[in-house]
């Protein structure tokens, strides 16, 4: 299914609201939880996270909103908190303001591009839900408002 930035703005909502209710604050409390978690009634729309090797011997935590089987990993979150950063990976037909595309060209079967945007900073759980408000704000994505 193709994901447009409207869509893409009802799922980072989402995203973040799931976040706010799940009372992480860290990503500490991310090694604790458990490893999926269903968004409201529909099991086909969950939150799964997992931790996974990466560079220089750190440990990058993903935080994956997916919705099977036709959207599959619209947007993801991913914390190194070693290497001070998170990564923001969104899929969308259209490009999204303050990111990039990945250098070799990535699409998944209905056109739409992986996209990706990194942020270096102290806080980075705290940044990565102010990020993920931004794309779910309309104008992030220049939108106009409901």
């Amino acid at each position: 299914m193709k994901i447009s930035k409207s869509r893409l703005v009802e799922i980072a909502r989402d995203f973040y609201d799931f976040l706010e209710k799940s009372k992480f604050s860290s990503v500490g409390g991310l090694k604790k939880a458990k490893r999926r978690f269903n968004i409201r009634e529909f099991p086909e729309t969950f939150v799964k996270i997992g931790a996974r090797p990466s560079y220089l011997n750190s440990t990058a935590y993903r935080v994956s909103y997916i919705i099977t089987p036709k959207e599959g990993i619209p947007l993801e979150l991913v914390f190194n908190n070693q290497l001070g950063y998170f990564q923001v990976i969104a899929k969308s037909e259209e490009k999204i303001p303050g990111f990039k595309y990945f250098p070799i060209p990535s699409e998944d079967v209905f056109g739409n591009r992986h996209q990706y945007k990194v942020v270096f900073c102290e806080d980075i759980f705290s940044e990565a839900k102010k990020e993920l408000g931004r794309l779910g704000s309309c104008e992030m994505i220049k939108l106009p408002l409901r």
